[in-house]
């Protein structure tokens, strides 16, 4: 069993069901490193659909760009964010006001921007082609973000706008339960720290992962519907350098 960050199972280095997809993430601030979690806007106070700005790179992002670069004022899609708008309102800020933020792959299917979004309360859109979503044998993924499929770029408003206000205000709230706690020490997301969920109806019984460490009743919200039990056991440290 492989614990991977790039969980791409086209390439064939990922097995689905045998090996575990982590998440990734950019540490801004070693000292603060979850400095400006949270603080999301009100819904009502948003006033962008969609933002994504980063890199050009990957198969993905340059056809993101070719069809919602200053197509659309809802959508703030840009390459590096411009110094110009990064003065007016900065990348954390542009995450904490829109209500979507685009997650698309880069060199490989992961992204630190998933864990970003989670961090600043922006439900994350997804964009990746054989993704195998972090910890998703646990995690209901649905419960608080969108996956949208490469060929459908074209229709990415479209796409946003069917969802209803209802079901956006359920995913938003889920994702902020998704949030870590103030204690950097118990960060996974950061430092590969966590409490360990073992299935209990899984042959042969495998240790995984948990993800950010949230209340059992929050847990259980977001758990994947597929899996019937699950047993917390202590915390334990997991070198993911090896």
């Amino acid at each position: 069993m492989k614990a991977l960050c790039n969980a791409d199972v086209s390439e064939g280095v990922f097995t689905a069901g045998q090996d575990v997809s982590l998440p990734e993430t950019t540490i801004r601030s070693p000292k603060r490193p979850l400095r400006n979690v949270g603080g999301g806007l009100r819904v009502s106070q948003r006033p962008i659909l969609a933002f994504f700005a980063g890199n050009m790179h990957g198969r993905v992002r340059p056809t993101l760009l070719k069809y919602w670069h200053n197509k659309d004022d809802d959508m703030k899609i840009y390459g590096p964010l411009p110094i110009g708008v990064s003065r007016k309102m900065s990348y954390v800020q542009h995450m904490k006001s829109s209500k979507y933020c685009i997650c698309p792959m880069g060199y490989e299917v992961n992204s630190p921007r998933i864990v970003e979004a989670i961090y600043y309360e922006c439900v994350p859109v997804i964009i990746a082609d054989n993704f195998v979503l972090p910890f998703n044998e646990v995690l209901d993924w649905s419960a608080f973000s969108v996956v949208i499929a490469e060929k459908d770029i074209p229709k990415l408003k479209e796409i946003l706008l069917t969802i209803p206000l209802r079901r956006y205000l359920t995913m938003l709230a889920n994702l902020k339960m998704a949030e870590p706690d103030s204690n950097p020490t118990t960060a996974v997301i950061h430092f590969g720290v966590g409490k360990v969920q073992q299935s209990i109806d899984d042959e042969p019984k495998r240790v995984r992962h948990s993800t950010w460490p949230v209340s059992i009743p929050t847990r259980r919200r977001l758990v994947n519907p597929h899996r019937k039990k699950t047993a917390v056991v202590p915390v334990k440290w997991f070198d993911t350098s090896k």
